[in-house]
C-alpha cells in the first residue's frame, strides 16, 4: 500500500512539473539571442576586394544619389554661380557614369556566371544580373531626364542669352558704380 501511494504522489509531482518544464523548453535561452551570423569568405570575395569597396561607395552613392536629386530639387543652393547649362551637364555626365560603371559590373556578373560549375551559384549571379539590369534601366530614365534638362536649359539660354555669373558670397565686385 505505500508503494501505492509513493507512485501516485510521483504521478501527481510529475504531473504538476510539466507545464512549468513546458514554459523552460518555449522560451530561449538568453545566450541564443546575442548569437552572431558568421559571414564565409570565399576566393571571389577575396579577388574583389578592390571591386566590391567600389561597389558599395557606388550603391552607396547611388542610393544617397536618389535622396540629393529629392533635395536639389526641392532647393536651390544659393552659392552655386553655375549656370542652368551647366549644372544640367554635368548631371548628364554624371548619369552616364554611373551608367558606364554599372554595365562593367554587369559584364563582371555575366562572366562570373558564365565560368561557375555549381548551378547554385550560376542562379546566384542570375539573379544579381536581373537586379543590375533593372538599376541600368532606372538610371538610363535619370540621364534619359537630365538630357532632357539639358536641351530645356540650352533653348532657353539662347532664347534669353547667356546669364551672367555672379559673384561668390563674400566677393566684392571690381567694378565701381558710376556717380
Amino acid at each position: 500500500m505505500k508503494r501505492f501511494l509513493y507512485v501516485i504522489a510521483f504521478a501527481v509531482a510529475a504531473l504538476l512539473a510539466l507545464p512549468a518544464l513546458a514554459q523552460q523548453q518555449d522560451q530561449p535561452s538568453p545566450g541564443a539571442d546575442t548569437k552572431k551570423e558568421k559571414k564565409v569568405f570565399t576566393e571571389d570575395d577575396l579577388k574583389s576586394s578592390s571591386d566590391s569597396q567600389s561597389s558599395s561607395t557606388d550603391a552607396a552613392a547611388t542610393d544617397g544619389d536618389k535622396d540629393k536629386d529629392a533635395k536639389e530639387d526641392a532647393a536651390t543652393d544659393p552659392s552655386d554661380t553655375r549656370s542652368d547649362v551647366e549644372k544640367a551637364q554635368d548631371d548628364v555626365k554624371k548619369w552616364s557614369h554611373e551608367e558606364e560603371t554599372l554595365k562593367r559590373k554587369l559584364d563582371k556578373l555575366q562572366e562570373k556566371e558564365a565560368a561557375e560549375t555549381s548551378e547554385f551559384r550560376k542562379q546566384m549571379y542570375r539573379d544579381a544580373v536581373n537586379n543590375q539590369q533593372t538599376t541600368l534601366g532606372e538610371l538610363a530614365q535619370k540621364k534619359a531626364e537630365a538630357e532632357k534638362k539639358l536641351s530645356e536649359a540650352q533653348a532657353k539660354e539662347q532664347e534669353e542669352g547667356p546669364k551672367p555669373k555672379k559673384p561668390a558670397a563674400g566677393q566684392s565686385s571690381t567694378e565701381q558704380p558710376p556717380q
